[in-house]
């Protein structure tokens, strides 16, 4: 019984420590937004991109989320679903491109809002992850930006000038 009580008592503790440092998260963040800083500019690795994406395909794969993908993302057969997730989620790279892609796309945008409101952080706590800040950082980015998408123009990636470069040879 006592050692119940104890347990009980060190996960309430464990919860209070997280949402301390969630506050504390939550400010930091503001001050780099009212910086007009981007977090994925800062990002040292696509490591935190990779992971949340894999939490992302991983979560639509689950039964448990049947009925969410095939009524809310795709309105089609679940099985049908689970081969357009796979086939989407394969060649997919993880960097910032790849995510700018993934929050304009006309369904995974929708899933992706859904996700990272709802289960990212439960899926976060249960990871392995030793940057448990950048993540919970990125993912509130993420979700702003699912919601405003002009946040998605501070976001930085490669564009290549092939098409610019190929015409200015031609002429």
């Amino acid at each position: 019984m006592n050692e119940q009580l104890n347990v009980s008592e060190m996960i309430a503790n464990k919860f209070e420590e997280e949402e301390e440092e969630l506050e504390e998260n939550s400010n930091q963040q503001n001050q780099c937004f009212q910086k007009g800083q981007s977090i994925l500019k800062c990002m040292a690795s696509n490591n935190i991109l990779k992971n949340i994406f894999k939490q992302f395909l991983n979560y639509l794969l689950k039964l448990q989320n049947e009925s969410l993908v095939s009524d809310f993302i795709f309105q089609k057969p679940y099985d049908y679903c689970r081969k357009l997730i796979k086939k989407y989620f394969k060649d997919i790279k993880y960097n910032n491109q790849s995510l700018v892609k993934l929050v304009q796309h006309k369904q995974y945008g929708k899933g992706l809002e859904y996700f990272l409101t709802f289960d990212a952080y439960d899926e976060l706590l249960i990871s392995k992850v030793q940057n448990l800040n950048q993540h919970l950082e990125s993912i509130q980015y993420i979700k702003q930006c699912c919601v405003n998408k002009q946040l998605l123009d501070e976001i930085n990636f490669y564009k290549r000038k092939y098409k610019q470069q190929k015409k200015s040879q031609i002429d």
